[in-house]
């Protein structure tokens, strides 16, 4: 993200001489995930070396006791070589498991998170509440204190007061991630302010009955143009 909005707006960072600051921003960026990154890779190298410690050991020990078999007289070198078969394909079969070991252990983490979403009960009540026919749309933000639960050390507004009278429009300006989406996301009661009020034509939205989303994409009474600087 950081990487693309540089680029996007390079104009703006060439007018005031930051590419050498951006740059340093992104490499500063770019140590944490170098570090994970790091670690899988020593994962995976111990996981392949172990693989192929088990393919070439299965050989060895196959042919030395076919050998030692052969030696004494008690089968034949045809009966070793199938034998032996048999085994690289048992080694292989081994080998590749566990060289895909990082792999599972990602997937399975993938779908240990996406169970948890599933199985996530929401804290919003969406059966109660006084339904409201016509809305005239003036709304206001109250001191409101608002994170999102993925990110509760991430505050994106505090204090924040806002009104929009109905009928008119305001734009709100800012770089990606200073909380315009997030405005849209409280009026619609995706999520729930951690303090303060976010009101509706004077009526607090936690005790208004809560609106399928297609029914506020067909309202008219948002009046807010939410644009990127």
């Amino acid at each position: 993200m950081f990487a693309g909005e540089a680029v996007s707006n390079i104009r703006t960072v060439a007018a005031f001489c930051a590419e050498e600051k951006v740059t340093d921003l992104y490499a500063r960026e770019l140590v944490e995930p170098a570090k994970r990154s790091f670690s899988r890779g020593q994962t995976a190298g111990i996981l392949y070396g172990v693989s192929q410690f088990f393919i070439f050991s299965s050989y060895a020990l196959a042919l030395w006791y076919g050998s030692v078999l052969m030696g004494k007289e008690l089968t034949s070198f045809k009966a070793v070589m199938k034998s032996f078969m048999v085994l690289i394909v048992t080694a292989l079969a081994m080998g590749e498991t566990l060289a895909m070991a990082p792999d599972l252990i990602k997937g399975n983490q993938m779908v240990a998170s996406v169970f948890e979403v599933l199985d996530r009960k929401t804290e919003i009540a969406t059966d109660s509440g006084e339904e409201v026919t016509a809305v005239e749309g003036t709304i206001e933000f109250k001191d409101v204190e608002f994170c999102y639960p993925a990110r509760p050390d991430v505050h994106i507004f505090r204090d924040f007061n806002m009104r929009v009278h109905a009928g008119k429009s305001m734009a709100i300006v800012g770089q990606s991630g200073s909380g315009k989406s997030s405005v849209l996301a409280l009026i619609l009661r995706f999520y729930d302010p951690i303090s303060g009020k976010v009101i509706i034509d004077g009526k607090f939205n936690l005790y208004l009955y809560y609106f399928e989303l297609e029914s506020f994409q067909r309202s008219s009474w948002i009046n807010l143009i939410i644009s990127m600087m």
